[in-house]
């Protein structure tokens, strides 16, 4: 999403956008802000955003799901809680993966975003617990974007986050 503001990795709370309308006139698609609330009547639909890195993407895809109350499924958590999970049981070492183990590992791994303690925030849960501020930081993006490169991983992530848009009544 490119908008006409200069994007930072840490925006300023006071000029952060905080509501569809928003997000729409802050870009190049307003155009499409009637259909997007005209979606907001539907029941069950998915919205994927893609783009380069730092463009917005997040802060685009969290307005929309905030305002059209949906689930906003962060991938990058989803892998995130994966390399915490590998570091706790060491199958992440020293630039090293004990790909065995972890292919044994991910069907027993539970990874959810639940609503946060403010309004339109989420956390991850990782097997039950909530990892948010732990999976936040250089260390482990670092390691999430070495084990995003096992086919296996990725595999798995991605169905995950297809059961996470398809929810069982």
């Amino acid at each position: 999403v490119r908008t006409r503001e200069r994007h930072h990795r840490d925006p300023d709370p006071a000029t952060a956008i905080t509501s569809l309308e928003e997000v729409f006139e802050k870009s190049f698609l307003l155009p499409l802000y009637p259909v997007a609330t005209r979606m907001s009547r539907k029941k069950s639909y998915t919205i994927a955003v893609d783009g380069y890195s730092s463009c917005g993407k997040s802060t685009f895809a969290k307005a929309i799901a905030r305002e059209l109350d949906l689930l906003y499924i962060d991938s990058g958590a989803m892998y995130r809680a994966v390399a915490l999970y590998c570091l706790e049981n060491a199958i992440y070492r020293d630039g090293d993966t004990d790909r065995e183990r972890l292919v044994k590992s991910l069907p027993g791994l539970s990874i959810e975003f639940r609503k946060g303690k403010a309004a339109g925030d989420q956390e991850t849960y990782l097997n039950n617990r909530n990892v948010e501020k732990e999976i936040r930081g250089v260390a482990i993006s670092d390691v999430a974007s070495k084990l995003s490169q096992i086919p296996e991983v990725r595999e798995h992530l991605v169905a995950l986050q297809r059961s996470m848009g398809h929810p069982v009544d």
